[in-house]
């Protein structure tokens, strides 16, 4: 399956809130699956990785799917700041921060 730019910029503004979200407070955005259209609601395996300056700051995902993907999106996000976790993700990184989204297909023996 292969989205058009219309709905990979869905993907992406949904990742960026999802994150913008879980950094204020400390949970996963909940989201309404009736607003998405239907190939952004079928079961798929996504990883999101975070880039600031072109450098690795985060990737989180999972190789099989388990749940819809534009919920997997919006709860692949990552954890909030805390003093033990000083690779988290600060809200003042936000400004520079690049989402970069992956589907991956479905697995195959």
């Amino acid at each position: 399956m292969s989205l058009n730019k219309a709905l990979q910029q869905r993907l992406l503004e949904l990742a960026k809130s999802s994150i913008q979200h879980g950094l204020k407070t400390g949970s996963p955005l909940k989201i309404d699956l009736t607003e998405y259209p239907e190939e952004l609601t079928e079961q798929r395996a996504t990883f999101v990785t975070l880039q600031i300056h072109h450098q690795l700051r985060g990737c989180i995902g999972t190789l099989e799917a388990a749940r819809p993907l534009a919920e997997d999106i919006a709860e692949t996000h990552f954890p909030p700041p805390s003093k033990t976790a000083l690779s988290a993700l600060q809200v003042d990184e936000l400004d520079d921060l690049e989402i970069h989204l992956s589907l991956l297909t479905p697995a195959e023996p």
